[in-house]
């Protein structure tokens, strides 16, 4: 299956082995890796069920050390998990600029000792509002706010290639995977229209004009030179100081791709939040960089990208497109003209 995002576009059998992941895991090794690698003794090992759905996720502290660090890896089922390695590069890039994330320590993707893939990286320090959030809507604003400023300093990490980042190799760059945005934006897009029309959400002939929507602005989505794009912004990605209430930075860099960071914009209110994102994180974009002309346009066409992914997520996890996005697809369509 093509990929244009990860968490909807994987195999059947990637994503069911996901119910397993813990069973199948050894934690034992963990303790193994820590020691034989960073000459570390591990005293606790905590899995932090609310972080992600892919991966094996463990928190570990130390009797010889004061940090506590996160071991993350797959279980090995299938081909090696190159993107670690790029996630490795990319927040030694964001970090590099000045831009707070999660530092990676260490990544092996060699399955030469152990059957996995995995890293190491330093616990990132806050709370996600996932989580737990007990500030005022000023607060929520604020970090809504911050986060349109990390979007506009992320953009100035400027890369080769467009899209999903290139796994072949050797990995030595960081380079998307196809030679035009437009490229990578209409991966998957037919068949994901298809599927959502075949659930009744979209007339046979919504989903031609929809394709014809985005071929028409080829122009407007081909920019001449792509900058990172995290396209992943939901409150569970990002680390809020629970005294101050200012945001410490996003991490989970796993869907993350060359672009414009137009689509993080775009994409980033349309995850759950606890008060409406938009404006402040527009604001906060706009107090560092200008926004393109054209704007509102480019800013709904990336809208509706993201909601057509989403919708045939659900679709495929729930067996039908829920209402939430049925509201938001009848939203684009209507600005559009197209309903």
């Amino acid at each position: 299956m093509k990929i244009f995002y990860k968490v909807a576009h994987r195999s059947d059998d990637h994503i069911k082995s996901f119910e397993t992941r813990y069973d199948v895991f050894n934690e034992e090794i963990i303790r193994e890796i820590f020691k034989n690698e960073l000459g570390l003794e591990v005293r606790t090992l905590t899995r932090p069920d609310s972080w992600g759905t892919a991966h094996v996720i463990y928190i570990a502290d130390f009797q010889n050390d004061l940090r506590k660090l996160v071991f993350r890896a797959n279980t090995g089922e299938f081909e090696h998990e190159k993107v670690m390695l790029i996630e490795k590069m990319i927040t030694d890039r964001v970090l590099d600029i000045g831009v707070n994330t999660n530092k990676i320590l260490s990544v092996d993707i060699s399955r030469e000792k152990y059957k996995f893939d995995y890293q190491i990286e330093e616990f990132f320090e806050g709370l996600d509002p996932e989580v737990i959030f007990e500030g005022t809507k000023e607060d929520y604003d604020r970090i809504s706010f911050q986060l349109g400023e990390y979007i506009a300093k992320i953009s100035e990490i400027k890369l080769d290639g467009f899209g999903l980042f290139d796994e072949t190799e050797p990995i030595d760059s960081l380079k998307g995977a196809y030679e035009t945005f437009y490229d990578y934006i209409k991966v998957r897009l037919e068949q994901d229209l298809k599927e959502i029309s075949d659930d009744g959400v979209l007339t046979v002939s919504e989903v031609d004009k929809s394709l014809k929507l985005f071929e028409d602005r080829i122009q407007l989505i081909n920019i001449e030179k792509g900058n990172l794009v995290h396209h992943d912004l939901a409150d569970h990605n990002i680390m809020y100081d629970t005294k101050t209430f200012n945001l410490n930075g996003a991490f989970d860099w796993e869907a993350a791709v060359v672009g414009s960071s137009m689509l993080d914009l775009a994409s980033c209110p349309t995850w759950t939040t606890l008060y409406p994102r938009e404006k402040k994180l527009i604001e906060g974009y706009k107090s560092i960089k200008s926004l393109p002309d054209n704007f509102d346009e480019i800013y709904k066409l990336y809208r509706y990208r993201t909601i057509i992914w989403k919708a045939f997520f659900v679709l495929r996890r729930n067996g039908g497109v829920d209402e939430k996005r049925i509201k938001m697809i009848d939203e684009s369509l209507r600005w559009f003209k197209i309903r």
